[in-house]
């Protein structure tokens, strides 16, 4: 099957889901303890993702899988909605928005080089001990976030 003809319904379903996504995101911010939220960016985030792995766009499918995976961390509440998440959030749906079209235009999402915004203790820890500094928000609940650059 010819992808090629679905690619621009795809870069237009994704934009509008990450349209939603940024309103909510906004809504959120200034009503941190409401949980409604929430669950309209997971279902958009799933949404996308499940697009992308139709499409074969891998890289896409991954960041949106790890958001959604911090998404049900903060609807569970196994994470707090703190002024460090939300900027993650953003990063992440800024970021998001731009891999559509990269991944349209045959760039190599999967390929491109990562800068982790958000990772584990342990890598933190063993990114400190190294270097001095980890340049990551840390959090014990959350797996590792990277961005294209």
């Amino acid at each position: 099957m010819d992808l090629a003809k679905y690619a621009a319904l795809f870069l237009t379903e994704s934009r509008e889901h990450l349209s939603v996504c940024n309103q909510l995101l906004l809504e959120w911010e200034r009503t941190p303890e409401s949980r409604s939220p929430v669950g309209g960016l997971f279902r958009a985030v799933h949404t996308i993702k499940g697009m992308a792995a139709t499409m074969g766009y891998a890289g896409v499918a991954d960041l949106a899988h790890r958001l959604e995976n911090l998404l049900d961390a903060l609807r569970g509440g196994r994470v707090a909605a703190d002024p460090g998440v939300f900027q993650l959030l953003f990063r992440s749906v800024d970021a998001l928005g731009k891999m559509p079209t990269s991944a349209i235009n045959a760039s190599s999402i999967a390929a491109t080089s990562a800068s982790p915004l958000c990772c584990d203790p342990e890598t933190a820890r063993e990114k400190r001990r190294r270097n001095g500094r980890c340049g990551a928000i840390v959090s014990d609940k959350l797996m590792m976030v990277r961005l294209p650059l």
